[in-house]
């Protein structure tokens, strides 16, 4: 649970303190809990991120908003390569996914010494009229 507001301020506890605060306990209860932590873009922060790496896990953040400064960074590497890895996956007798997938190491991001690796897929539903 969020913890009430204790220091004067108009705010309650933001979810990304307390989900700092949860993962301590956890690893001070259970230690070694988990080795992957998954969360969404409000855990995109170095802060949230440095705090999951200082017990041994690794994090794993999923990111949509093309706002975020590392995503445009990474965004305009891909457009100017071919995918690393392209795939079709069989959905329906006459469907099927074509999927594309980049992956690079060593993003930065803001304010933060902390390297993360970026992977971008895109899945595109292709029907196959010939039957």
């Amino acid at each position: 649970m969020l913890e009430l507001k204790t220091d004067g301020s108009n705010k309650d506890e933001g979810e990304t303190t307390g989900g700092k605060r949860l993962i301590n306990r956890l690893y001070k209860e259970f230690n070694h809990f988990a080795d992957i932590i998954v969360a969404d873009a409000l855990y995109c922060k170095s802060t949230w991120i440095k705090e999951v790496l200082s017990i041994g896990m690794n994090a794993v953040v999923r990111v949509k908003d093309e706002r975020f400064h590392i995503v445009k960074d990474a965004l305009a590497l891909f457009k100017c390569r071919e995918p690393n890895k392209k795939w079709a996956v069989n959905r329906k007798s006459n469907n099927y996914t074509k999927i594309k997938a980049w992956d690079e190491d060593n993003f930065e991001m803001s304010n933060s010494e902390i390297e993360v690796r970026f992977i971008r897929f895109i899945e595109e539903l292709q029907t196959n009229l010939l039957q």
